[in-house]
């Protein structure tokens, strides 16, 4: 512990021995670089972690052992924790009331259809005001039924 103080202190001063209030987040690069530098040197953990001004060895380790594991994608940040839960959508009464509208005018067209294709099927005459109406429909219905 003495001599991770010691090298820490040789490397950065007296900010190698203050706690850092915040957690410092390394890029992927960062991470890539901090690796190769110590192989390519031959470093402990320990003199990598002061070179590079890192508190925590075991951090390094914890990265050496992640890219052996799963290449680059062991060094990438992952999320931790329960995932956040998604906010409800707010609704807009005023779409939602007109959905309802147009439902309901489309059930009723509906229903006036498949009274209509029943007369006819009857036999029944069907009144001129049902066929004029503008049931586009109805006429599409009766060309693709052929």
């Amino acid at each position: 512990m003495v001599r991770k103080w010691h090298l820490a202190y040789c490397a950065s001063g007296i900010e190698g021995l203050e706690h850092k209030k915040t957690r410092t987040k390394y890029s992927l690069e960062d991470k890539i670089a901090i690796l190769r530098w110590m192989r390519e040197n031959d470093a402990s953990l320990t003199i990598t972690s002061a070179k590079f001004r890192i508190n925590n060895p075991s951090l390094i380790a914890a990265w050496r052992i992640a890219f052996h594991r799963h290449g680059i994608d062991g060094l990438t940040e992952k999320r931790k924790g329960r995932p956040s839960m998604k906010k409800p959508k707010k609704v807009d009464k005023r779409k939602t009331d007109y959905v309802k509208n147009l439902e309901y005018e489309n059930e009723l067209l509906r229903a006036e259809l498949a009274y209509i294709k029943k007369l006819k099927a009857s036999g029944i005459n069907i009144p001129s005001r049902l066929l004029k109406s503008n049931h586009g429909s109805l006429r599409n219905s009766e060309k693709n039924s052929d």
